[in-house]
This record gives C-alpha cells, structure tokens and sequence, in this order.
C-alpha cells in the first residue's frame, strides 16, 4: 500500500509540533524516536524509514519534502534553532537523487519544483546554522545551494557570514564580490562588504605591528621565557591534580609533548571538517587565478581611475597606469626599433629625456627593458636579510631562483617610470635559537611571488611559500615569525628598488 501525498503531509505535520519559544534551553522532543511496531516486532531505525520513503514516486517524494519544511520553519521562526534541522535534512534527503534524474522517471515541472525547494531547504538550513554559530555547517549549507543554482543571492551572502565567523574574511569578502555582481544594488551585501575590508585592513595592521614588535631589541627572548613560565605553571598544576586523582605523574617534557599532540589533533580535524565545505571554492579559485589577469572592482573606482583604464585599453598598458591625465591628444604608443632605441641621457641631473625623436621627453614613450629589470631585480633581492644574532632569529635570501616576466621603461612629461609584471621564485634560510641554548638551527624553504608587480599594493602582495626541512616543537612558531619577517622586508623595499632604477639613469 502506498500513503497518499495528503497522508504522507498528514505525517510530517504531526511528526513535529510546534513548541513554543518561552525557553529556549528546553530540550525539545522532536518525535524522531523509532516506535515499536505494534505486532511486538522490531522497531524501525530512521535509515529504515528514509530507504522506505526513497521508494515513493517523485511528486510524493517532493509533497512530503514540502511538508517537512512547513514544520521546520514554523520552528525556526519561534527560534527552535536545533529542532528545525532534522526536518530539513530529511526534506534535502527526500530531494537529492531527484535533482539527479530525467525523464521518464521524473516530469521536468516535478524536478524543477524539486529542485527550487531543495534550494530553499539548504537556505533555510543554513540560516538555522548560522543562528546556532555554526559557521562550517553552515557554509556547507550554503554550498549546496550553489552546485544548484550558481547565482543565488542569499547563499553567497549567508556563506559569506558563515565565512566570517570562521575567521575566513578573504574569504567572505570573495563570495560579498560576487554577490554584488549579481545584484550591484543589494544593500545588505555593501554595507558588509565594507565592515569585511575594514577587518581585513586592521588585522593586516595588527599582524604588521606584532612582527615589528617581535624584531624590537629583546622582546624575542621575553615572550618565549614568559611562554615557557605558563607552560610550567600549567603543568605544575595539572600534576598536582594528577597526584590527587591517584594517577602517574608526568615528566614536562611528556606533558607537554601530550598537550601540542592534542592541539594539534584538535586543529587537524577542525581543518578536515571545513575541508569538504571549501573544496568546491578552491575549484572555483585556482580556475578564476589561472584566467584571471587583472581584475578591476567597479566598486573601488573612481570617474578618474575609470576613464585611466578605458584610455589604457586603446593607447597602451603602461598609459593607463603610470598616473598620466587621460586626454583625446594622448599620443598612441609605438613599438620602437633598435636605431629608435632611447640614448643616455644628455640633458641635466634628474631630467629624463626620450629618444631622437623625443629629445625632451614631453611626448608619451615606452619601450622593453626586461633584462634590465630582471637583473637589477635579482641583484637587489639577493642582499635582503632581516634579524640579528641579538634578537635569536635571523632570516636571509640565500638564492634567486628564477625571475620571469616583462619589464617597460616609460618616458611621460620628462620624468622615467618603470612598469614591471613578474614572477620571482626565491629560497631562504631562518637562523634561529631556540632559548636559553647557544647553538643555531637552520630551516631552508622557498617562497615565491607570482604576481610581482610595480602597481600592486603590499597589502595585496599574494605570496606563497613552502618549508624544505618545516620547523618544528618551539622552533616552529620563532621559524614562522622570521620567514614572514622576510617576506614584509622585501614587499617594503619594492618602493626603493623602483627609485633606484629611476636613479640608475638620472644620477650624475
């Protein structure tokens, strides 16, 4: 015998009644219990019951699906957070193999009703989740809603919650990105947009500022003496608990090898579980990196930065960014041959003049200059140290592994500016020692800048780097501090090695 769509909602409404909201820590009895069959047979399990279910034609399947959202959000909107999520997953279990098959199995009006509420299901789910602070549930949520329908608003925008609190802001400011992109008006998604950047912008700051303290005279030793002082006190009292308990004492070392093992653990499986829930962005990401050269947010330009740009795409690249005040008389660049080629420079120190046929530099020019770049890049980055032997960590390029790209020397309004798009691969060493000892350990890894660039900012600087022998116990947190330490040091210096080019030419 097979329940009627009317019996089939009949049970669902009555599955879960509504509970009323007075108080919330009330462990609410949703009814999910398996009843003893009233032959005295054995009860069915929940597994049971779905795979019964799973049976039912489709416009069935999608009745009861309809119903158990009905009974979940009447408990989300008294605030039963926990108590609406059983029925939403069993409604998103009803749906998931629809969405999978055709005719004639299922009618395309069944399968696009099924379809639109498995998509209403996973937001009202992650709504739930976000209620509950669960960001990783929730974002998984919320993914689901977008493997459906690739545009939806309020997935990205309760991803991008979900993202926040996790701690992932690059992360909820992409899907924000992408939201407005789809719905440039939508006021919620600016406004957190802008809350995003601005956290985005202070804990940029505030990392820069605790590096910048961490190199300052002794503060180095100080923060790890302290740390070692709690870690005794810590261990000192978990001992004395031990010993009241009956249990075998610990050596430090034990301990605390047991207490980093467990932390440890705890970060692993925290990583596991985000791990299915970002492995479709990932996809998303490495593709739009791969396609993407320069992209440009409407939302952060300017009149004058947009009409750079649209002068840019028909006079030159390095027109449009090298800071020139767009005009309808802006020469077009040409592409210059050996003899046109720009001679040294004759005219008086600091004055940058062109080629023959631009002796005074007042027209637009640009020529190749790659080798030049390259070279002097490489000379300039292989003296980049930072530390000292006072400060137990020390951090050194010790190779230039390769330079790529292209490099453009321009003459604008008798000043030299020099473009550059690179990709720099580079090997490093930390020097560090570890307290209270006397001798160094070394720890060598490579880091690379693949997209090395004279316009990009430093806060935008993406950076990539990997550990030959990775540090580890106390060491590793003192060898991560001095790698990033380099890493800043060069992105700081970018500024210097710009000017020095200029200077290579205009000095004297």
């Amino acid at each position: 015998h097979t329940p009627t769509v009317a019996a089939m909602a009949a049970a669902a409404a009555t599955e879960a009644p509504a509970v009323p909201a007075a108080d919330p820590a009330e462990d609410v009895d949703m009814g999910e219990e398996p009843v003893e069959k009233a032959d005295g047979g054995e009860a069915k399990t929940e597994e049971d019951e779905m795979a019964e279910l799973l049976k039912l034609p489709a416009a069935e399947r999608v009745g009861m699906a309809a119903s158990l959202k009905d009974v979940g959000n009447a408990a989300l909107t008294a605030g039963q957070h926990d108590a609406c999520l059983p029925h939403y997953n069993k409604g998103i279990k009803l749906l998931e193999g629809l969405l999978e098959i055709g005719p004639p199995e299922i009618e395309p009006e069944e399968q696009l009703q099924a379809s639109t509420l498995y998509v209403s299901l996973n937001l009202n789910k992650a709504q739930a989740h976000l209620k509950l602070d669960d960001g990783v549930e929730a974002a998984k949520a919320a993914s689901s809603v977008l493997r459906v329908d690739t545009k939806n608003v309020k997935a990205f925008y309760r991803r991008a919650l979900a993202s926040q609190k996790q701690g992932n802001l690059e992360e909820a400011k992409e899907d924000l990105t992408k939201l407005l992109e789809v719905d440039s008006q939508n006021k919620a998604a600016r406004q957190e947009l802008v809350q995003i950047r601005e956290k985005i912008k202070a804990q940029k700051a505030a990392e820069k500022q605790r590096m910048a303290n961490l190199f300052n005279g002794d503060s180095f030793y100080k923060a790890e003496h302290a740390k070692h002082e709690m870690d005794l006190e810590e261990w000192k009292r978990e001992q004395e608990k031990r010993k009241a308990d009956g249990e075998e004492e610990q050596i430090f070392e034990d301990w605390k090898k047991a207490r980093d093992d467990k932390v440890k653990e705890e970060e692993r499986k925290r990583k596991q579980e985000m791990e299915d829930a970002m492995k479709q962005r990932q996809k998303e990401q490495a593709t739009e990196r791969r396609s993407e050269v320069v992209k440009h947010d409407d939302l952060e330009l300017d009149e004058e930065d947009k009409k750079i740009l649209e002068e840019a795409k028909k006079k030159g690249y390095y027109h449009g960014r090298l800071h020139a005040v767009p005009s309808a008389a802006a020469p077009t660049p040409k592409a210059l041959g050996e003899a046109e080629s720009p001679r040294s420079i004759a005219a008086a120190p600091g004055k940058a003049v062109g080629s023959a046929w631009n002796a005074n530099g007042t027209t637009y020019e640009e020529r190749d200059c790659s080798d030049k770049v390259r070279d002097s890049l490489k000379a300039f980055l292989s003296s980049m140290s930072v530390g000292s032997a006072k400060d137990a960590l020390k951090a050194e390029v010790t190779e230039v592994r390769s330079i790529t790209g292209e490099g453009t020397r321009a003459v604008i309004r008798g000043s030299i500016r020099y473009g550059f798009e690179l990709k720099v691969k580079l090997a490093f060493s930390v020097h560090v020692r570890p307290f209270g000892e006397r001798d160094w350990k070394e720890y060598k890894g490579k880091v690379s800048f693949p997209e090395l660039t004279d316009h990009t900012k430093p806060d935008d600087m993406r950076v990539e780097t990997s550990w030959k022998n990775a540090p580890t116990g106390v060491d590793k947190e003192s060898a991560a501090h001095g790698m990033q330490n380099l890493i800043n040091h060069i992105i700081g210096e970018l500024e210097r090695f710009k000017a020095e080019l200029v200077s290579s030419e205009t000095a004297g």
